[in-house]
Formats: structure tokens, C-alpha cells, sequence
């Protein structure tokens, strides 16, 4: 069943949501709740912070799969033996979604450094995909329009801060300046201190 895991980049202390209509459940150390393989538990080993998992009240395990709208791949495929094998977009159910667009809000201005990894992970989705520094408001929209994909790592940032960190070698979140990030400072003709409202490597793997 798919997850969504949600990691707060340095945040120190957890924040806590009450009164939403899923579960959040959050943890100090970044470790993915998704066995035996998680996806992205690699990338999560390269930063600390909080990871925040988000399931449905229904459910039990480590799943956000009553938090999704399946209708997406099943409309568009139908009819289908196996309509879960079909879930290769994530949108969140209009109940759940406005929700899920607050708590992101609420972890980015938590992050000291205005950062969040958003990340899906489904045994039976497509191939797993490093998307490109973004602002929430694109996120968004792009989970408005049933373009978000599963199994991908997303990396949001502030609207008044960039994202720090990436490097287009490997098209992965990495925690210090590379050798890919400097060249595109020098690209902007900036040093590293003056490129905080501008991508690290904004050249990585997989566009939207």
C-alpha cells in the first residue's frame, strides 16, 4: 500500500497536529516506516530532522492509501484486473487535501532552513524519480492537476528561501555544496552565500 513520508530539514523539535482528519505520526529520527525496502530511506540518511508519516484513521499499518484518490490511473485505464498496479499519479482526496497543504506550510516555516522532502512510496507503483527543487504553490499545482508522481522524492522550499543541497551527478539530495552546485554558482555569477534564492544544482534528474 502506498506512504507518504514527509521530512522537516533540521527541525529540532517535532510539531504536533491535532484535530486533522488523518493521522500524522512524527518521529526525530529519519527513519522510513516502509519494509523490507524503503525508497528513499538513503536520502533521508544524508540530513536530520523530524519525519512526519501520514495515514488514514481506518488503517493500522504504515499507509496513506485511504488518504489518495485512485481514480486517477483507474479512469484513465479502466477496466483493469488490478486497479491498485495502476496507481502511478497521487492526488489526496478533496477531504484530506486541504489538510495536507497546511501541514506542509506549517513544517516549511518549522524548518530552519525552509526545506521539506515530500515522498511517496508504493511496491506496485512506477520507478522511483528525484524531482527538481520546488515551491509549495508548484507542488501544488501540480497535485491539483493529478500530475504528481508516485514513488518520488520532492524537495520543497520556501517561498522566500531556495533549496540547498542538490546535486545534478546524481540527481539526489546531497547535504553539502558539490562540485555540480558550484558550477551553477558560477553560472549565476554569485557566491554560495548569495545563491540562497536560487537552486544548488537545479539541473537534476526527472522534470515534472
Amino acid at each position: 500500500m502506498p506512504s507518504i513520508e514527509i521530512v522537516c530539514i533540521d527541525q529540532n523539535d517535532i510539531s504536533h497536529f491535532e484535530n486533522l482528519p488523518f493521522l500524522v505520526e512524527a518521529e526525530n529520527r529519519l527513519v522510513s516506516h516502509r519494509k523490507p525496502h524503503p525508497l528513499f530511506q538513503e536520502e533521508f540518511d544524508e540530513y536530520e530532522g523530524c519525519i512526519y508519516h501520514l495515514r488514514s484513521l481506518m488503517d493500522t499499518g504504515p499507509t496513506a492509501y485511504l488518504l489518495l484518490d485512485t481514480s486517477l490511473e483507474c479512469a484513465r485505464r479502466a477496466p483493469a484486473p488490478d486497479r491498485d498496479s495502476l496507481i502511478k499519479n497521487l492526488r489526496f482526496l478533496p477531504e484530506y487535501a486541504p489538510s495536507v497543504y497546511a501541514l506542509l506550510e506549517t513544517l516549511l516555516e518549522a524548518s530552519p532552513r525552509g526545506q521539506v522532502l515530500f515522498t511517496s512510496d508504493y511496491q506496485f507503483g512506477p520507478r522511483r524519480r528525484y524531482q527538481r527543487p520546488m515551491k509549495l504553490d508548484k507542488f501544488w499545482a501540480l497535485h491539483d492537476a493529478g500530475r504528481l508522481h508516485m514513488n518520488a522524492l520532492y524537495p520543497l522550499y520556501h517561498h522566500r528561501r531556495a533549496f540547498k543541497g542538490w546535486t545534478s551527478s546524481t540527481g539526489r539530495p546531497s547535504n553539502s555544496w558539490t562540485v555540480s552546485s558550484l558550477v551553477l554558482v558560477s553560472r549565476l555569477n554569485c557566491t554560495p552565500a548569495e545563491s540562497s534564492y536560487a537552486s544548488s544544482a537545479f539541473d537534476g534528474r526527472a522534470g515534472v
